[in-house]
């Protein structure tokens, strides 16, 4: 399953016309001119390494710490404009809780993909 997660080409396609995903690792920022501009901030590393960690209990510990440290460090500075699409997966999920318990609140969007004309699932 991870391998999968991993290698997962992400882009910026939805199913509105028009309408743009920001991929992940991606900031997009609107200019006093009215142009849109994406940066890419963070990209994994594509080389995996070994974690050594004694236990269940300091694992969860470790990536609560690390969590927390993260949303505080790219939310810092920031008052209005933070919005965040919760999917129903476990990254979003994980994310939106963790911000909610450290104060950052911001709005939540839910979107439900229209049934296709021709839907043949489970045919």
């Amino acid at each position: 399953m991870a391998a999968v997660t991993l290698t997962t080409r992400y882009t910026d396609e939805t199913f509105y016309e028009d309408i743009f995903r920001v991929e992940p690792g991606c900031a997009v920022y609107l200019t006093r001119k009215g142009e849109l501009r994406k940066t890419r901030y963070w990209a994994l590393d594509p080389e995996v390494h070994d974690l050594k960690i004694s236990s269940d209990k300091s694992c969860l510990s470790r990536f609560s710490d690390l969590l927390e440290e993260s949303l505080l460090y790219y939310t810092n500075g920031v008052e209005d404009g933070l919005a965040g699409e919760l999917s129903g997966g476990l990254d979003s999920s994980t994310i939106l809780t963790a911000a909610k318990a450290l104060g950052l609140n911001y709005p939540l969007f839910m979107h439900v993909a229209p049934e296709p004309e021709n839907n043949t699932t489970g045919q």
